[in-house]
């Protein structure tokens, strides 16, 4: 494991600056790097379709393996009721990410660019968590529970309603897709 260092101790004692680099050494070293346990669901040649647009960007910048990741753009999915409120901005950020950074065009990709790409891939989650329909439930403007603010509806509007896909939970945290 890498060490942690802190660089100035600006504004604090020397030992005030040391325990606190052992604090931050002490909980850096319990967070797993993204993705280093995605390989343990065997398909390790497949691509992997994440979803959440924090949990895509972290693994695309921290994991090893971070060109099996794709984030899926689909405008209609994204602004579907059933997305909540998070949806519409998660694409646009997206995009704009794709967009200014050449390098990630590869891996925020429109649903069908990828379905045209691969016959069988991974989708990061459980179908339960894939497939999850936001409440519309409305109070004062927000949303009654943080949990419905984002529930991306690709998987659930694009794959499971077109009977040309077979979706196979593989553990509680991977689905295995392949056209039929």
């Amino acid at each position: 494991m890498a060490k942690c260092s802190v660089e100035s101790n600006v504004g604090l004692g020397s030992t005030m600056g040391s325990a606190w680099r052992d604090v931050w050494s002490i909980g850096a070293r319990q967070q797993s790097i993204p993705g280093l346990y995605d390989d343990k669901v065997r398909y390790n040649d497949l691509p992997i379709v994440v979803q959440n647009s924090h949990v895509f960007l972290r693994r695309i910048h921290y994991s090893p393996a971070r060109n099996r990741y794709f984030f899926i753009l689909d405008w209609d999915a994204a602004v579907n009721e059933a997305s909540g409120l998070f949806g519409p901005q998660e694409f646009k950020n997206l995009e704009a990410i794709a967009r200014n950074y050449p390098d990630l065009q590869k891996h925020i990709v429109s649903g069908e660019e990828f379905l045209s790409m691969h016959d069988r891939f991974l989708v990061l989650g459980s179908l339960e968590a894939n497939t999850k329909v936001c409440s519309s439930d409305i109070k004062g403007g927000l949303r009654t529970k943080w949990e419905d603010s984002s529930c991306p509806q690709w998987l659930r509007l694009r794959l499971l309603a077109d009977p040309h896909y077979r979706i196979q939970p593989l553990d509680r945290a991977m689905l295995l897709v392949n056209r039929l």
